[in-house]
């Protein structure tokens, strides 16, 4: 790098190598205002620990930062106070329920008060996983076989389902035929083995988004991911 760069003293960045520093601007590293930096945590074990952390920059003095939560997502109203330590604020959900819950992060500076994400009213989905697998499909699709007298049995599963076998009986016939099902990712529905983090949830002009989820649901959410399973059964 110092073969190509050089150190601007007066500009406080950067410039290649050749170029008159005063022709670049002067890079402004004042921090105006309050942001709210965090991870989403989208799941955590049953009974198991469930931790939110945020790092709060600010010019201003922080008052309070606030954990709200709830079981529906039109109810977040629990608090729980978030204590700070070195420059992070933390509090703990409890874990104690299976299924999803709702939350989202309050500051209040002696100047404004703002939340994360930025409309609370879509606050960010956590899962309190039971690690039992759900063996119902959710969906089942049937469709003609590309070939005549067939039939096309598409199973939306669990990631964790393996095997899938469908019984059929043709008319008229004495005994119940078997087939099982061939374990593929055709498609998935979103979160399949994503990892839940930084997406913008706000769209502020001040966020970097690693991965922004459609406009529908925006916020900071990974379903729980499935995936497709296909039996084909042919008749005569």
């Amino acid at each position: 790098m110092n073969k190509v760069w050089d150190w601007s003293t007066s500009g406080k960045q950067p410039v290649l190598r050749g170029y008159d520093a005063s022709i670049f601007p002067a890079v402004d590293y004042t921090v105006s205002g309050t942001r709210i930096i965090s991870r989403a945590l989208n799941t955590a074990p049953h009974n198991g620990k469930a931790e939110v952390s945020a790092r709060i920059v600010t010019s201003d003095k922080v008052q309070s930062a606030t954990l709200y939560y709830g079981y529906d997502s039109s109810k977040v109203d629990t608090a729980v106070a978030m204590k700070e330590s070195n420059g992070t604020y933390t509090a703990s959900l409890p874990t104690d329920k299976t299924g999803d819950m709702f939350y989202y992060i309050e500051v209040k500076t002696d100047k404004e008060t703002l939340t994360k994400p930025y409309t609370k009213s879509e606050p960010i989905v956590l899962n309190i996983d039971d690690g039992k697998v759900k063996g119902e499909p959710d969906q089942i699709t049937i469709t003609p076989d590309t070939k005549q007298g067939g039939l096309r049995f598409s199973w939306l599963t669990d990631p964790a389902v393996t095997k899938t076998v469908i019984q059929y009986k043709v008319k008229g016939a004495s005994k119940w035929e078997s087939k099982s099902g061939t374990s593929y990712v055709e498609s998935v529905t979103a979160g399949y083995k994503e990892k839940g983090g930084a997406s913008c949830g706000d769209h502020r002009s001040d966020t970097v988004c690693r991965v922004c989820l459609p406009r529908r649901r925006r916020r900071f959410v990974y379903e729980r991911g499935k995936v497709v399973h296909r039996t084909e059964v042919r008749f005569g």
